[in-house]
């Protein structure tokens, strides 16, 4: 893909009204608050299709990311220092 087609969806793609959305104080919660339909959405639907079994262990992760971005985390004990942090779910029997 193109950078000049990667910036027109970038600049098209939209999930809510901009109108619509509540006062917030941060950056980030604007930001989160933009895709917040689609999330709710995604993590819905993930609910419905997997469930996992009984062996479980959560993990924290550190995506790293160089460019800028309100949600980004510093954390100075980690390889990937700036970044967004997820926390992951692995289950053992399914690897």
């Amino acid at each position: 893909m193109t950078i000049d087609r990667f910036l027109i969806l970038m600049r098209c793609l939209h999930f809510v009204d901009n109108t619509a959305l509540p006062e917030t104080e941060t950056n980030a919660e604007k930001s989160f608050n933009k895709i917040k339909p689609f999330f709710e959405a995604v993590v819905s639907r993930f609910s419905i299709i997997y469930t996992p079994e009984q062996n479980i262990a959560i993990d924290e992760s550190v995506m790293l990311w160089k460019g800028q971005l309100a949600m980004k985390q510093y954390i100075p004990l980690k390889w990937a220092r700036f970044g967004l942090k997820s926390y992951l779910l692995c289950e053992s029997d399914s690897s």
